[in-house]
């Protein structure tokens, strides 16, 4: 079966993933249950591999030689760091990458599957990261991994809902570049597999909201912006209001985590995913609320 865009489109309902075996049907062998986070079986780490096949294979044609080349050529010497004048054949290139994903360790395997998405298009004028991240993310879903690719990065998110409030709130914030610009830092720094920074991810998705609510109200705190909102019903319900001041106050009081040059030991990968998955979400309701107010809000 040939790759091409938009059969990698058709491959993201995960339709081609989730079909059972006789055995897994019938109760005769275990389905995996357990979320792989840092330790990856050999049928996921295949499968990951047989997403490349399929790309090269659908890449193979003359029309995409040079293309290719070039492709391959970056992956020699910016990934893995080699010589330019030793570099003689893309083939060479794809068994290291093979090599890679079923061998190594799996920073290592994660690494090269995402230098792949996030530099294919520099080389191919077909855009293949969009539909490689989505095809990658259900293979994760259906093989039980605890990432997924959001902005070309490999995240430790593992909920499709989860998933979805993140890319609303990028797509959302397409006209609001400072809530935008914070919510891509935020993703970076959880993302980041050799240094991960859950502290100021946390900052940068708080700080999202701070400066959406700044861009509707013109307030510069959280606070003040939120009172703005709710009193022409954006923010509806006293608990909600409560709640995010409350979340904003325990980052921003003395000693928090927004004044904080180390970070707090409470500070771990579980709370940044929530702050920046909450975040996301209440980014998303306030320009949805927002465009529907029947109030104008009056900025400044």
């Amino acid at each position: 079966m040939r790759l091409t865009i938009p059969a990698i489109k058709e491959r993201s309902s995960g339709r081609n993933f989730q079909m059972q075996t006789f055995a897994e049907r019938n109760g005769y062998t275990a389905k995996r249950s357990a979320i792989q986070i840092d330790s990856f079986d050999s049928e996921t780490r295949i499968a990951m591999w047989n997403v490349l096949v399929l790309f090269q294979d659908d890449n193979s044609g003359q029309q995409y030689r040079m293309e290719g080349e070039k492709f391959a050529t970056d992956i020699w010497s910016r990934f893995y760091k080699l010589p330019l004048d030793e570099f003689w054949d893309s083939g060479r290139v794809w068994q290291m990458v093979k090599k890679t994903i079923l061998e190594s360790s799996w920073l290592e395997m994660f690494n090269v599957v995402e230098f792949v998405v996030r530099n294919v298009n520099k080389r191919f004028k077909r855009r293949w990261s969009e539909a490689l991240s989505k095809v990658f993310n259900s293979l994760f879903e259906h093989h039980l991994v605890g990432y997924r690719f959001i902005d070309e990065m490999i995240t430790p998110i593992d909920s499709p809902d989860a998933l979805a409030a993140i890319e609303a709130a990028r797509d959302a914030t397409d006209q609001y570049a400072g809530a935008r610009h914070h919510l891509k830092t935020a993703l970076a720094k959880l993302s980041d597999r050799s240094r991960p920074d859950y502290a100021n991810s946390v900052k940068e998705s708080l700080s999202a909201v701070e400066s959406m609510g700044e861009a509707l109200t013109g307030e510069t705190t959280l606070g003040k912006a939120l009172d703005k909102l709710a009193s022409v019903g954006i923010v509806t319900h006293p608990a909600q209001l409560k709640a995010w001041k409350a979340m904003y106050g325990w980052a921003s009081d003395e000693g928090g985590i927004r004044h904080s040059a180390q970070a707090p030991p409470t500070v771990d990968q579980a709370t940044a995913k929530y702050t920046l998955i909450s975040s996301s979400a209440f980014i998303s309701l306030l320009i949805d609320a927002a465009l529907h107010a029947t109030d104008r809000i009056e900025v400044g």
